[in-house]
């Protein structure tokens, strides 16, 4: 398998699955190494040019009680970002039996 870099065409992905883990936009951020406010930007331009909701979020009292807030996929969020996945793969695999012919 091709090792993943992290550019442009998967870092949505990318911020989706940490979120997905997660279960916050800061922790998500600070695991990816990534700036809180850059995370909520890229959220909110995928969010823009897909014309729909891809994340909910909910607050949280004070962070002895419940940890704070916390954010959680959509569901057409969870079918993008396995369609997204499953089309990599299969880019993956065109790449490496492409190679193996030229």
């Amino acid at each position: 398998m091709l090792q993943r870099k992290e550019s442009a065409d998967n870092r949505g992905a990318s911020i989706l699955e940490s979120l997905d883990k997660q279960g916050s936009i800061t922790a998500a951020a600070i695991n990816l190494r990534m700036s809180y406010r850059f995370v909520w930007g890229y959220i909110s331009l995928m969010q823009k040019a897909l014309n729909a909701k891809i994340i909910v979020t909910h607050r949280g009292g004070p962070r002895g009680e419940n940890g704070g807030g916390g954010a959680a996929l959509t569901p057409f969020a969870r079918k993008l970002l396995t369609e997204f996945r499953s089309k990599e793969l299969q880019l993956e695999h065109f790449l490496l039996n492409d190679k193996k012919t030229t």
